[in-house]
């Protein structure tokens, strides 16, 4: 089926279309019509962003971690529009995902952390921004955090206790000494009589 010479919409007995013919080709711009007016009206009721409401806050560009004894101290740059963020954290890379916060989503800041963590165990976090709307930024993972590592030394064991041992005769000998010399000093700056 051809549209008419023209593109006009002369339709008649000269336009060398029957009538079967212009009933077709108006039943196919109906039909295109129709199409394009259900498509206007899906996109006018898609759930997207009303007027005053935002889009989704975008992904937290970075998430860094600082281990100390026991706990783990995420921080990302604040995201623009962000009201909260849903951060998660790992020890096993991606079998098992902890809430860092209760309630999960809720945490307000662009820091938090974590207790009660294993030393010897590999952390990664994760943060994702939303806004007040209920729209999320993908997620952002941290760099793995490997086990802590402590910088302070402690003696234990035998060798420990000899030296704390050593430690306290020692000082008891150079107190004896002071005071033995305390005594002699003070007998030989006596008045003679």
């Amino acid at each position: 089926m051809q549209p008419p010479d023209g593109g006009g919409a002369r339709f008649g007995i000269n336009s060398g279309m029957t009538g079967q013919d212009v009933f077709g080709w108006t039943r196919a711009t109906a039909l295109a019509a129709a199409l394009l007016g259900l498509l206007a009206l899906a996109t006018l009721l898609s759930p997207s962003p009303a007027l005053g409401q935002s889009n989704a806050p975008a992904t937290p560009t970075s998430v860094s971690i600082t281990r100390a004894n026991g706990t783990l101290t995420a921080t990302w740059p604040a995201v623009d529009g962000a009201t909260r963020y849903h951060v998660t954290y790992t020890s096993d890379n991606t079998q098992s995902w902890t809430a860092a916060a209760s309630p999960a989503d809720n945490h307000s800041d662009s820091a938090i952390t974590i207790d009660d963590v294993d030393n010897a165990k590999t952390y990664i976090v994760g943060v994702r921004a939303g806004n007040a709307n209920d729209q999320w930024s993908g997620w952002r993972n941290s760099e793995p955090a490997g086990p802590f590592q402590s910088t302070s030394v402690s003696i234990q064991g035998p060798m420990g206790e000899k030296v704390s041992a050593d430690l306290a005769r020692h000082q008891s000998e150079l107190f004896s000494l002071r005071s033995r010399r305390c005594q002699s000093r003070a007998l030989t700056s006596l008045p003679q009589v």
